[in-house]
């Protein structure tokens, strides 16, 4: 997330960049503008307004870049490689589903539908450095890594999008995990309208929820969630 993307997260601004996507993937009527026809035509469109490696600034398709890179690099599409690399081998118990455009092309930055029980092995999955039954899902040094974090990320994070109140000293964001305190650890991914998989070391809790939040993204709830794991995992220390 710190490229120079030009790319406005602006939810119900009509001509922000993800107001726009959403047209594209169909998660929003069409208003008969002209548009992409789809995600990766989409892509072709995207422009810099400043240099790569600057402040840490949240966009979405910096996530669907990810995932189409992935599924170039794999030979596989985005669901399979997933379902090979993760869903199957962390040992879920349903399928999920995932977003697709007009065109078959996986949406990776959200729409993805799972049970809350499968959401919670993928913050077990964290928590136990990328172990699960079958063995070793997720290579520990990324997990290591996350947490850890860039050099320059917590000053990065601070300088951009990630400097607001709730965040202390030292929080980043990494691997498309927010590590709030890395310390202990304490580190979560994060959906629109209140998703979460919260992971603190600690006390050895995993927290998943889902939520429908009145808004897509809402400061003081997400104050008051990462307040509530923090009092769960207390309770749960004790």
């Amino acid at each position: 997330m710190r490229t120079g993307t030009r790319f406005r997260e602006d939810y119900g601004v009509p001509d922000a960049e993800i107001t726009v996507t959403d047209r594209v993937y169909g998660w929003a009527p069409d208003d008969g503008a002209p548009r992409p026809a789809d995600a990766t035509a989409y892509f072709t469109t995207l422009v810099n307004d400043g240099p790569h490696g600057g402040p840490f600034r949240y966009r979405s398709i910096l996530t669907d870049v990810l995932g189409w890179v992935l599924e170039k690099a794999s030979g596989q599409r985005f669901a399979d490689l997933v379902a090979d690399e993760l869903w199957q081998p962390m040992g879920a118990e349903h399928d999920a589903d995932i977003t697709l455009d007009v065109h078959g092309n996986a949406v990776p930055d959200g729409g993805i539908s799972a049970t809350l029980r499968d959401v919670g092995r993928i913050g077990l999955l964290a928590l136990g450095r990328g172990q699960a039954a079958g063995g070793q899902v997720i290579g520990a040094e990324w997990l290591d890594d996350t947490v850890r974090g860039a050099p320059d990320g917590p000053e990065a994070f601070r300088a951009g999008d990630g400097g607001g109140p709730g965040y202390p000293d030292g929080a980043h964001y990494r691997n498309c995990w927010w590590v709030t305190e890395p310390a202990l650890p304490m580190f979560n991914a994060a959906g629109v309208y209140g998703q979460s998989i919260f992971v603190h070391g600690p006390s050895q809790v995993v927290v998943a929820k889902l939520s429908t939040w009145p808004d897509p993204t809402s400061a003081p709830l997400r104050r008051a969630t990462i307040a509530a794991v923090k009092a769960i995992a207390q309770v749960l220390s004790c």
